[in-house]
């Protein structure tokens, strides 16, 4: 009894690791701060012309913001202040639009996407985060690129180039800086997804109707999996995919039909031939897994919604009204809150995932993109076991997770049964076998834990949560 109450005291006094801020670029040429606390605007930082995507370190002290204009370049904020670098800007090529950019695992080099319209002249230039600067020679992709994801050890990033006859996945190789296409024939690759454990792409192409599989190893094409036409024969034309935490199952939004598809990772197979109905003219364009997997919220530009899919049935749940064209999404570390960029209205739209309430905040100008700085987030695994003896059973619920790579610094990790964090369950070292043991809980009842990292001085991370439903 006094170890726990000697706990409670240390919470109380504690703080998060770092504020948990939304980074908003807007089309007044600015980047809004947002406290996602009070889900006030703190501060706003200048950047350049039509900013059109952020990238955040994984360590959360800095911020990229890629300007779709030329000349390009590219701002950095530091976190700290809010406020631009002293090396902010760092200039890209003279007819350059920087379209996207992508931080490696490690935070220590940020690649920009140069967007050209015409052949040949797209480009990913590298820069060193510890210096601001650019460093060796840009990569030549293909036409019309639309992003970049680097693979989770940083060894390789991935472009789909959609303009023109290109129909190919440029496969950039950091280490040997070789780029290889990789060909989707007449399939016109619009954006794509990497699986958490590295070893596969999956690719929305939206001129072929089809998702493609990409092996990272060989950068060779597993399979394109085709995708359903509606009724009347239209075709799905496919946006965006997105992967669950654990792996298993990809989310394509078909932009033309109004659906969700959900694929299988594992088989490189749709799950169910038919796909999610989200209504009429509903135009899917983006899609953002909870942290804990268990959601999909899918961005409407057309229908000005987000629609909420549980990914455990599969199955729509929800269809919440936001402002003008939402074009992205972002949520915090601990899955309570979801932001939506507005593009057609001066506002981010702000949805509480527990009760679908909204709050709209102003921003300074139309949201082109929001980024949050990142939380240790924990994918947590939980089961319910029976331990039988002779005289009596004892149900024990089993919490287990891997380390985050975003980890460094935490020594210990906090077990709470309530997000108030006052029912403390238990302690579980870093340097251990990261697994919770909940003995004599009671038969037939559901359990909901909280699961926080603790450093050294006692500062915490944001809670991830899990339910452990009974046997």
């Amino acid at each position: 009894m006094t170890f726990y109450f000697r706990l409670l005291l240390i919470l109380i006094g504690t703080q998060i690791f770092a504020l948990t801020n939304a980074y908003v670029s807007t089309s007044n040429n600015d980047v809004n701060i947002i406290d996602t606390t009070t889900d006030i605007v703190t501060s706003m930082a200048p950047v350049g012309v039509s900013p059109a995507n952020l990238a955040i370190t994984p360590n959360k002290t800095k911020v990229f913001v890629a300007n779709f204009a030329i000349p390009g370049f590219v701002n950095v904020i530091d976190t700290a202040t809010n406020m631009n670098t002293p090396m902010s800007p760092i200039a890209m090529g003279a007819l350059d639009n920087p379209l996207f950019i992508a931080v490696n695992s490690a935070g220590t080099r940020a690649y920009v996407l140069n967007f050209h319209f015409g052949p040949g002249l797209s480009n990913v230039a590298t820069i060193d985060i510890a210096t601001e600067t650019v460093i060796g020679v840009p990569y030549t992709v293909g036409n019309q690129p639309q992003m970049i994801a680097v693979t989770p050890d940083g060894t390789k990033g991935y472009v789909p180039n959609f303009g023109g006859f290109d129909h190919t996945v440029s496969s950039i190789d950091f280490t040997t800086n070789v780029v290889t296409p990789v060909v989707f024939p007449g399939q016109r690759p619009f954006k794509l997804a990497i699986t958490p454990d590295g070893s596969k792409v999956l690719v929305a192409n939206s001129g072929g109707n089809t998702v493609g599989v990409i092996a990272v190893g060989t950068d060779t094409v597993i399979t394109t999996i085709p995708l359903p036409f509606d009724m009347m024969m239209n075709p799905p034309i496919p946006e965006f995919v997105a992967i669950t935490p654990d792996g298993l199952k990809a989310y394509v939004a078909n932009n033309n039909t109004s659906t969700v598809s959900v694929i299988d990772v594992a088989a490189n197979a749709l799950l169910n031939p038919t796909p999610i109905s989200l209504g009429m003219a509903t135009s899917p364009v983006y899609i953002l897994i909870s942290p804990d997997g268990t959601t999909a919220y899918v961005a409407n530009d057309n229908a000005d919604t987000v629609s909420v899919i549980d990914t455990q049935t599969d199955t729509l749940t929800a269809t919440i009204p936001v402002g003008s064209t939402p074009s992205q999404l972002a949520i915090t570390p601990d899955g309570s809150k979801l932001y939506v960029a507005n593009l057609g209205s001066p506002f981010v739209s702000v949805i509480d995932t527990t009760t679908l309430h909204v709050t709209n905040v102003p921003v300074s100008g139309n949201p082109t993109w929001i980024e949050i700085t990142p939380g240790v987030s924990l994918l947590l695994k939980g089961e319910q076991v029976y331990n039988r003896f002779l005289t009596q059973t004892d149900i024990v619920n089993i919490i287990s997770w891997r380390a985050p790579l975003n980890a460094s610094g935490i020594v210990r990790y906090l077990v709470f049964r309530n997000q108030e964090l006052t029912d403390f369950a238990g302690t579980v070292s870093a340097s251990g076998p990261l697994e919770f043991l909940d003995h004599r809980r009671k038969k037939g009842q559901t359990y909901t834990y909280y699961v926080v990292g603790e450093d050294a001085a006692g500062n915490l991370s944001a809670a991830s949560k899990i339910t452990i439903k009974p046997l």
